[in-house]
């Protein structure tokens, strides 16, 4: 087993790093096929484009995770404040028909009625089937 999942990671690492190159080439050939090569087109081979690796640059990797993190840190606090005032604002509800009020020691069971319900309902129509 430990050999298979050697074979394995190795036959990937082999497949996986000829596509990590740092340019790919778009070019069309004499018949009108368009390639996408790692490698530079043929003479005569119209270029469509050429890309180029962009190089990792930690320190600008850094910055990005700084800033979106102070970012995301921002929006939670303005979601916090926001979800305070409209608590705050919000009226009471007030006690009418919909209302269910459930006793100290109570169980809420609605949700588990709806259920009981929903599936009593599937089984007579199954057998009206």
């Amino acid at each position: 087993m430990k050999q298979l999942s050697l074979i394995i990671a190795l036959l990937f690492i082999f497949f996986c790093f000829p596509v990590m190159s740092e340019q790919v080439y778009t070019w069309i050939d004499e018949h009108g096929v368009k390639h996408f090569t790692e490698d530079p087109p043929p003479e005569g081979a119209t270029v469509v484009e050429k890309t180029e690796e962009i190089p990792y640059d930690e320190a600008k990797d850094q910055k990005r995770m700084e800033k979106d993190e102070q970012y995301f840190d921002e929006l939670k606090q303005n979601n916090r404040e926001n979800d305070k005032k409209i608590a705050e604002e919000a009226p009471l509800e007030k006690e009418g028909p919909d209302t269910v009020i459930i006793q100290e020691g109570e169980e809420d069971t609605r949700h588990q009625d709806r259920i009981e319900k929903r599936e009593r309902t599937k089984h007579r129509r199954q057998r009206n089937k």
